[in-house]
């Protein structure tokens, strides 16, 4: 399965990233050093409790968990958008909160289910 792929690669480079062995996430979860090696090497599926409790030990998100490589933004961002922001005048960031909001919107609203009126 390509989801198992991918978290058996992010589990290893978020490990690396923070210096942490099997033994040292094992020990902050409270999983197995046994079950970590075994979700790295895709030979088990984790439990959603499972990814929620690595993704709580790692300082990431569960979705993060499936991005096998560093494509998935990460910390910092926000405090760049907020440096971007500030640097706006009054104007740009009226307009560019109601962008926010209009996308938002669309994001939200519930879609037609192909029926016409």
């Amino acid at each position: 399965m390509q989801a198992n792929k991918a978290l058996a690669g992010a589990l290893k480079r978020l490990r690396a990233e923070q210096g942490l062995s099997q033994a040292a996430l094992a020990e902050q979860t409270g999983l197995s050093v046994q079950f970590i090696a075994a979700l790295e090497q895709r030979r088990k599926e984790p439990s959603l409790a499972t990814l929620d409790v690595l993704s709580r030990a790692l300082g990431v998100t569960v979705a993060e968990l499936f991005v096998p490589d560093s494509r998935m933004p990460r910390q910092g961002y926000a405090a760049e958008i907020s440096t971007m922001v500030e640097s706006l005048d009054a104007a740009q960031r009226e307009r560019l909160l109601v962008i926010v909001r209009e996308a938002h919107a669309l994001a939200t609203a519930p879609r037609a289910r192909g029926r016409r009126q």
